[in-house]
């Protein structure tokens, strides 16, 4: 049971509420004072985020250039090797090996992000030897491998390469291979025909 004091100001803050939102929160107050408070704590809620989202700026944190500079150039010094124009990542930074297959396609294609990012003729001769340095690995014609995904993966980090570096051997790996994929995973079998 309300006191007759805590009505008046139970009613001043209706009066109050109905004037700041056109009457929604007095229509809760007319039916149960509880659900009144809890509209309120929920409007003050919505309130006070709003407001934390307004004071700090409304801007989420991100990587600046500077950081991705210092991101690329850190993992290139612990994980680059190269030799004779053939480059590869480690797979650790203690060990002298490369990484598997698609990882390798992939970690082209960050340096290749990195290309497009920057524009620098250090990345440009990175990207180089790196496809140098794949096909050294795994040759140039990759059809043993079966899994049509890493072919594709390696596909595109050297059509990408050839955009970067216009190395006519990368255009020409991409394209046999890509085409070698095609051929045999093309089914007419099931629906018609995919891949």
């Amino acid at each position: 049971m309300i006191s007759v004091v805590e009505n008046i100001e139970f009613r001043k803050l209706v009066a109050l509420c109905n004037f700041r939102a056109g009457g929604v929160v007095a229509n809760c107050a007319r039916r149960n004072p509880n659900e009144l408070i809890n509209t309120i704590m929920a409007g003050f809620k919505t309130l006070l985020v709003c407001s934390l989202i307004l004071l700090t700026g409304g801007v989420a944190s991100a990587f600046t250039g500077t950081d991705a500079d210092s991101i690329f150039n850190s993992f290139n010094t612990a994980f680059y090797v190269a030799n004779s124009g053939n480059a590869y990542y480690k797979g650790d930074t203690s060990s002298g090996s490369g990484q598997g297959w698609w990882t390798f396609a992939e970690e082209i294609e960050m340096a290749e992000d990195d290309f497009d990012r920057t524009g620098s003729s250090s990345t440009k001769n990175v990207v180089t030897a790196l496809c140098n340095g794949f096909i050294n690995s795994n040759g140039s014609d990759w059809t043993y491998d079966s899994y049509n995904d890493d072919m594709t993966w390696a596909v595109i980090a050297f059509s990408r390469a050839y955009q970067i570096a216009g190395n006519i051997t990368f255009r020409n790996c991409a394209k046999a291979n890509f085409d070698a994929m095609y051929s045999r995973a093309w089914d007419t079998t099931f629906t018609g025909g995919g891949l």
